[in-house]
């Protein structure tokens, strides 16, 4: 039974990037970026664009490629 998740699905994660330190993984979804949720791509732009400048932690709700929720730091 497949369930219904707004969110962004990650594709693609740089190796030694933030996301990849953090432990984002291809094939999570990204339900919230600092307690805000996340819908598509657009949601995400707004949001780190909103961000300030010297912004030294970035929280993540994601659910991860096995199923589970996870909370996940990014340091930019």
């Amino acid at each position: 039974n497949i369930e219904h998740l707004e969110g962004v699905y990650v594709r693609r994660v740089t190796s030694g990037s933030p996301s990849d330190i953090a432990s984002i993984s291809r094939g999570s979804i990204i339900l919230q970026i600092n307690s805000q949720p996340v819908r598509n791509i657009e949601d995400v732009e707004t949001i780190v664009d909103e961000l300030p400048l010297l912004t030294r932690r970035i929280s993540l709700m994601v659910v991860e490629p096995d199923g589970s929720l996870a909370r996940k730091v990014i340091r930019p």
